[in-house]
C-alpha cells in the first residue's frame, strides 16, 4: 500500500501536469505553436497544393512531404521553397509566402511533360496559322498565280481554297475573323484594292463590294466571328456573312463597330485629334466620349461597356469606359499585342518590347509580370490555366501565375529563329514554326497527356 506522502506526491504531479497540458492543448487546437527563435507561441498558417496530373511528390524546403493533393499545415509565417516532381515531367518550383491564420492555395498546378519537340512538316512557303490552332493555310506562289491550301496537323491531304491569277504574295495581306472561321484577303495591285472573304468550313468565297464598288477599308468585329465592318465612300456598312445581309450604319466615311443598338466609331477632327464617338440608337444623337491623339486606330476585343483601341502606327493601346465620358483613361500605354484572359475576362495581358504586364479591370491594378533583356516577339494565354507563354530570342517560356506569389518560369522550347507559336484548344500541345539547319518547319511540343 502506497504511503500518504507518496500519494500526495502523485496527486501534485497530476495536478501540475493538468495545469500545464490544458493550456497547451487549447493553444494547439487554436493553431498556436511554440516558436523557439522568439521563445513565444505564434499562430501558424498552411499551404494547400494540388496538381495536374495528380500524385506529384511535394518537397518543402528540400524535405519530402507527400504527394498532391496535400495540405501542409503548422507552418510559421515566412517564405518556403516548394518543389513538385513527377517522373517524365519538368519539375515545378517557386518560393511561397505563408501568413499566420491563413492558407495559401495553389490549385491545379500544371506540370508539363519533359519532351523534345516533334517535327511535323517542313515549310517551303508562307504559312497562315488559324487563331483556333486547329489548322493552317499554305500560300504557294506559282509563275502566274497564287494558291491558298488549307491543311491541319492530323490531315495528310490539303484542300485548295483559292487561286488568285496574276498576283504576288507581297501584294496580299490576310486577316482572320475572331474565331478563325473566315479569312479576309486584301489584294493590292495596279493601284486598286480588292477584298475577298473565304468561309473555311464551307469553302465559299465572297467578294466584299456594293454595286461593284470596292471598299475603302474593312475591319472584323473583334467579338462576332461572322461580322465585317466595311467603309465605302458612301458610308459605313455592316456585313453578316452567316446571314448574307448588309446594313448601312452611317452616311459618314468612318470606321466603327455596332454594340446592341449603339454605334461606336472613330473620326478625325479639324484639331488633329481622333474622336471616339458613341451614337445611341439608329437615329440617336452622337456623343463624343473621348479625344485621342491622331492615329490609325483599330478596335480590339473588350468587355461590355468598355472600349479597347490600338493605334497600329504608334503601337499604343487605350482602354476606357464608353458610358463615362468624363472619367480618365483606364489604360494608355505602349503595347505590341493585347489579349484578355480566357480564365478571367477582366484581365488584360499586354506586351511592349521588353515587358509583360497584366491590367486588372476589376481592381484597376497594373501588374508587371516580367522584364527581359531581349525583345519579346509574341505572347499568349494558356486556354485553360493561369499561365502566360512568351517567345524571346529563340526561346518559348511559360510563366505560371499565382496571386501574391512570384511567377514560376518554366522553359519550354529553345530553337534557332522561332517565328511564331500557338497552343491547341485544350492547351495540351504547343505548336511553333522554327528553323533547324536553316529549314523552316512546323513543330509540336506536347505539354500534357
Amino acid at each position: 500500500m502506497l504511503s500518504l506522502s507518496f500519494r500526495r506526491f502523485l496527486y501534485t504531479i497530476f495536478v501540475l501536469g493538468f495545469l500545464f497540458s490544458a493550456p497547451m492543448l487549447v493553444f494547439y487546437t487554436a493553431g498556436y505553436r511554440f516558436h523557439f527563435p522568439t521563445q513565444r507561441f505564434i499562430k501558424t498558417g498552411s499551404i494547400s497544393l494540388s496538381s495536374l496530373p495528380r500524385q506529384a511528390m511535394v518537397f518543402l524546403n528540400e524535405k519530402k512531404q507527400g504527394t498532391t493533393p496535400i495540405l501542409l499545415d503548422q507552418l510559421f509565417s515566412g517564405s518556403y521553397k516548394i518543389r513538385l516532381e513527377k517522373p517524365g515531367y519538368i519539375p515545378w518550383e517557386k518560393w511561397v509566402s505563408v501568413k499566420e491564420t491563413s492558407t495559401t492555395v495553389l490549385e491545379n498546378i500544371n506540370l508539363f511533360l519533359e519532351e523534345n519537340p516533334l517535327l511535323l512538316s517542313p515549310l517551303s512557303q508562307k504559312t497562315l496559322i488559324n487563331p483556333s490552332g486547329k489548322n493552317f493555310i499554305l500560300i504557294l506562289e506559282q509563275a502566274a498565280w497564287i494558291e491558298l491550301w488549307q491543311s491541319s496537323f492530323d490531315q495528310i491531304e490539303k484542300k485548295l481554297l483559292l487561286r488568285l491569277p496574276q498576283s504576288r504574295s507581297e501584294n496580299l495581306s490576310f486577316k482572320w475573323s475572331a474565331l478563325g472561321t473566315y479569312l479576309l484577303i486584301e489584294d493590292n495591285q495596279n493601284e486598286k484594292t480588292h477584298w475577298t472573304v473565304i468561309d473555311l468550313e464551307k469553302n465559299i468565297q465572297q467578294k466584299i463590294e456594293i454595286n461593284q464598288m470596292s471598299p475603302v477599308s474593312v475591319m472584323w468585329d473583334p467579338d462576332l466571328d461572322d461580322t465585317l465592318y466595311v467603309q465605302f465612300p458612301s458610308g459605313l456598312y455592316v456585313f453578316s456573312l452567316s446571314q448574307q445581309t448588309q446594313e448601312k450604319l452611317s452616311d459618314k466615311t468612318i470606321m466603327g463597330i455596332a454594340r446592341g443598338n449603339d454605334l461606336l466609331f472613330v473620326e478625325n477632327s479639324i484639331s488633329q485629334e481622333t474622336l471616339f464617338v458613341q451614337k445611341k440608337g439608329k437615329n440617336g444623337l452622337e456623343e463624343i466620349v473621348r479625344s485621342l491623339p491622331k492615329g490609325n486606330y483599330t478596335f480590339l476585343k473588350a468587355p461590355m461597356f468598355f472600349a479597347l483601341l490600338q493605334d497600329e502606327d504608334q503601337e499604343k493601346i487605350y482602354l476606357f469606359e464608353t458610358s463615362r465620358p468624363n472619367e480618365p483613361l483606364l489604360l494608355s500605354t505602349h503595347a505590341r499585342e493585347a489579349f484578355w484572359n480566357p480564365q478571367n475576362p477582366f484581365e488584360l495581358l499586354y506586351v511592349n518590347e521588353f515587358e509583360i504586364h497584366v491590367y486588372n479591370l476589376s481592381t484597376h491594378t497594373n501588374e508587371l509580370i516580367t522584364r527581359v533583356s531581349q525583345p519579346i516577339d509574341s505572347i499568349a494565354w494558356h486556354p485553360r490555366a493561369n499561365i502566360i507563354f512568351y517567345e524571346e530570342n529563340g526561346k518559348i517560356v511559360a510563366l505560371d501565375r499565382y496571386q501574391q506569389i512570384q511567377s514560376a518560369t518554366i522553359p519550354m522550347v529553345e530553337m534557332e529563329n522561332i517565328q511564331e507559336f500557338w497552343l491547341s484548344v485544350d492547351g495540351k500541345k504547343l505548336y511553333f514554326i522554327g528553323s533547324e539547319n536553316r529549314q523552316a518547319s512546323v513543330f509540336e511540343r506536347r505539354l500534357q497527356k
